[in-house]
């Protein structure tokens, strides 16, 4: 779940990959974004503690996630 500057909440996917702690989206989903949000197919919710890098013209992002012991996508 996005929460916008201006006040507006948006939804995108993302999944676990490269290593640890690190989750990558779609750039135009996060782009702007004052909150970010990921909830796992259990349910529970965890708050990113943000942006790791970008890239504009591929239109990815790769976001923080405290995922603990979940399986990365390889």
């Amino acid at each position: 779940l996005v929460e916008n500057r201006d006040g507006s909440t948006t939804q995108g996917t993302a999944f676990l990959a490269l290593r640890e702690g690190v989750a990558v989206t779609a750039w135009h989903v996060v782009k702007g974004a004052k909150g970010v949000k990921a909830k796992f197919s259990t349910g529970e919710e965890v708050v990113s503690p943000g942006l790791i890098a970008r890239d504009e013209s591929r239109d990815v992002a790769l976001i923080r996630i405290p995922a603990g012991e979940r399986p990365l996508l390889r």
